[in-house]
């Protein structure tokens, strides 16, 4: 099943500080127990920042579709277990 932030929390997420960020991704993902990423033909895209790998995740898919910027990517949707015990 798939779930959406209401419009509240899209308008909110906007302001919000990393820490506060990370804290909604975690509540979130909790509560609807799937995982979003955007995925391209080798898989999950992961990005270079400030010398870091980063995977970009989120617990909607309608965010992780804000992060497609190439054609050939896709939101792609994982169960949390699969993501924790899997992929991890």
């Amino acid at each position: 099943m798939h779930f959406e932030p209401t419009a509240q929390e899209a308008i909110e997420l906007v302001d919000m500080s990393a820490q506060q960020r990370l804290m909604y991704f975690l509540t979130r993902t909790l509560e609807v127990e799937e995982i979003w990423g955007v995925a391209d033909v080798d898989g999950w895209v992961m990005h270079d920042e400030n010398n870091l790998t980063v995977l970009p995740l989120w617990p909607y898919r309608q965010l992780a579709n804000k992060y497609i910027k190439e054609t050939d990517m896709i939101p792609q949707s994982v169960s949390l277990e699969h993501f924790v015990y899997s992929l991890l």
